[in-house]
């Protein structure tokens, strides 16, 4: 846990530095992480300047200062944490939506822990954060974009539909239903091949390999449907190569 590591080499500097401020200060502030040290107060004895970049603070107006009185807007859930970490439990990784002051929200990742002093005691709290905002943002923008990806294609009229190089079918939209009578999901994972007119398969079977092949060329042939019932479709159909095989067809 990152934590831990972090907690080592501060309870190092801590101790085995305790001689040497300045180089105690020096190691705390060039930690490669947002982190802050605070005492039983919950006062600010030391922190990194990540700390400062990730929440625009001036050391000025954190030293000596109550974390809470800094972040007033700290939900209550976080402020009993604090009371427990200083009771010597650990608590984290949590990640949690902080809502600021003007409606901004943020992504935190987090933990805290507990700092001894030489004779065994709690002498405050160690914060390790890590904004992850942007991460997070990032995330849920390619979710909807799938969301709506899907959306739109599940609301056409076409059927749509992928195909794995061993013809059984990967995904197909809802709309065949339309055409064939199966639902979708009574389709997905069979080969392509048991929905085409059997006067149909073996001209078909053959496009197939020449699809897997690269050679692309519109079809017309017969679908049989649930009822029995023969439909004439056309499809066109798109090999997707990665890394340079073909991965699947789609059209």
């Amino acid at each position: 846990m990152q934590l831990e590591t972090e907690n080592a080499r501060l309870s190092k500097a801590h101790g085995d530095l305790s001689n040497h401020p300045d180089l105690s200060r020096l190691v705390l502030a060039h930690a490669p992480a947002a982190i802050a040290v605070l005492d039983t107060d919950l006062r600010y004895l030391g922190f990194s300047n990540r700390y400062l970049e990730a929440y625009h603070l001036k050391a000025e107006n954190l030293l000596g200062h109550s974390h809470h009185r800094v972040f007033p807007d700290l939900p209550l859930r976080w402020k009993q944490e604090h009371l427990r970490c200083l009771q010597g439990e650990r608590i984290g990784p949590l990640v949690d939506m902080l809502e600021r002051a003007g409606g901004r929200r943020e992504w935190v990742k987090r933990e805290l822990a507990p700092w001894t002093r030489p004779d065994g005691r709690v002498g405050g709290i160690i914060i390790f954060n890590e904004l992850i905002t942007r991460e997070r943002e990032a995330v849920e923008a390619v979710h909807e974009s799938e969301r709506l990806y899907r959306d739109l294609v599940e609301s056409i009229n076409d059927v749509i539909y992928a195909v794995r190089p061993n013809g059984k079918l990967a995904y197909i939209s809802p709309s065949i239903e339309s055409i064939l009578g199966y639902r979708a999901a009574e389709v997905v994972g069979k080969h392509f091949l048991t929905f085409v007119d059997p006067r149909d398969r073996e001209r078909i079977g053959g496009a197939f390999r020449e699809r897997t092949s690269g050679v692309i060329t519109p079809s017309e042939y017969r679908l049989t449907a649930k009822n029995g019932q023969a439909c004439w479709v056309r499809s066109s159909t798109q090999p997707i190569y990665e890394d340079g095989l073909l991965r699947e067809l789609r059209g």
